[in-house]
């Protein structure tokens, strides 16, 4: 008897785990995928980290907490900014669908002017149509990107 009412509480009280997953169409052709990845994005660049800066300094952090990330621009394929840097915020942590770049590294970022950070974490975070991107954005080392990529973005910059 004690042994049912100990499952029936786990069973009953146990809440679902909720993780950050970036579905793959097995149908959908790797040039789709990217030209879907570009098209949702505002701003699409390699550059270099240079600055990771985690905003939120109190003891009690969430893997959820935006990171500002400070990126050198190498190489521009979609927006247009007349800065040399641009600054991009992710999650903190991948279980939270951030994306963690490290410093001194080159990357392909794809990211969306959105006010999502704004709203969660207005005490952190002032600009309303912030630069953001996730783990499920596109993002990868520059030194993965092939060829065949790199000539779709070109193509798809060319456009307009």
């Amino acid at each position: 008897m004690l042994r049912s009412l100990i499952i029936a509480l786990f069973v009953l009280t146990s809440v679902p785990a909720i993780a950050c997953t970036c579905a793959k169409d097995p149908k959908v052709s790797k040039k789709e995928e990217i030209i879907d990845k570009y098209e949702r994005a505002d701003v699409v660049f390699s550059g270099n980290l240079i600055k990771k800066e985690l905003l939120n300094k109190a003891r009690k952090r969430s893997s959820g907490d935006p990171v500002r990330y400070t990126f050198e621009i190498i190489k521009q394929y979609k927006g247009s900014f007349s800065k040399s840097t641009i600054e991009i915020l992710s999650e903190a942590s991948g279980s939270s669908c951030g994306y963690v770049f490290s410093e001194g590294l080159t990357y392909l970022v794809y990211t969306r002017a959105t006010s999502h950070f704004n709203n969660r974490f207005p005490q952190l975070v002032d600009d309303k149509n912030a630069h953001t991107t996730s783990l499920c954005s596109g993002n990868m080392l520059r030194k993965k990107v092939d060829k065949k990529q790199l000539r779709i973005l070109k193509r798809l910059k060319a456009k307009g």
